[in-house]
């Protein structure tokens, strides 16, 4: 059976239990409208992506194995997020070329094109997102899942009434080029 469950700033979130392990009471009555939400996993070019496998990893563990068409909002916060798909062709020189000229001024990156050239997440498009990319496009590394991020462009977002429009970026791909194979 499954059961809403709330944590202590009133977030619902949904948990199996067991007969014997069920909780007795609940603080709130629960909040319907929030785990049948549509959610929208898209393609900042706003392609849809449908039946697609994700992993999850929120303040209560790890999920992996679902479906894009079976994420429901859990209230809970989303601290990464990955669309399970093959990125290595998502980088190349051109997304190199990008990055360069964000960090030398001549071209601002702004929105899912910075998120996107960040590889490694710590806000800034730097050498070192660079190198990352050059490394993959030579096979020096392993291409990483895609990322799945909010309407706002962040990796760690609350998994609630805000976060109904989900997009895939593989990183790497300052121009948005890449489009997972499930849609093209």
């Amino acid at each position: 059976d499954v059961v809403a469950e709330w944590d202590s700033q009133g977030n619902v979130f949904a948990r199996v239990f067991t007969d014997t392990s069920a909780p007795v009471s609940r603080a709130h009555e629960p909040n319907h409208d929030l785990s049948s939400a549509s959610i929208n996993v898209r393609t900042p070019n706003n392609d849809t992506i449908n039946e697609s496998i994700i992993a999850i990893k929120d303040n209560l563990g790890s999920m992996e194995n679902l479906s894009t068409s079976d994420l429901s909002l859990t209230g809970t916060s989303v601290i990464s997020a990955e669309l399970i798909s093959d990125t290595k062709s998502a980088v190349s020189i051109s997304d190199v070329v990008m990055q360069l000229r964000h960090i030398v001024g001549l071209e601002e990156l702004e929105g899912f094109n910075r998120i996107a050239a960040d590889n490694d997440g710590d806000g800034e498009v730097a050498i070192s997102d660079v190198v990352n990319s050059l490394r993959i496009i030579v096979g020096l590394e392993s291409a990483p899942n895609a990322l799945i991020v909010n309407g706002g462009g962040k990796r760690k977002f609350d998994f609630d009434s805000t976060a109904l429009d989900l997009y895939v970026v593989a990183p790497g791909d300052a121009d948005l080029s890449w489009a997972p194979m499930d849609i093209v």
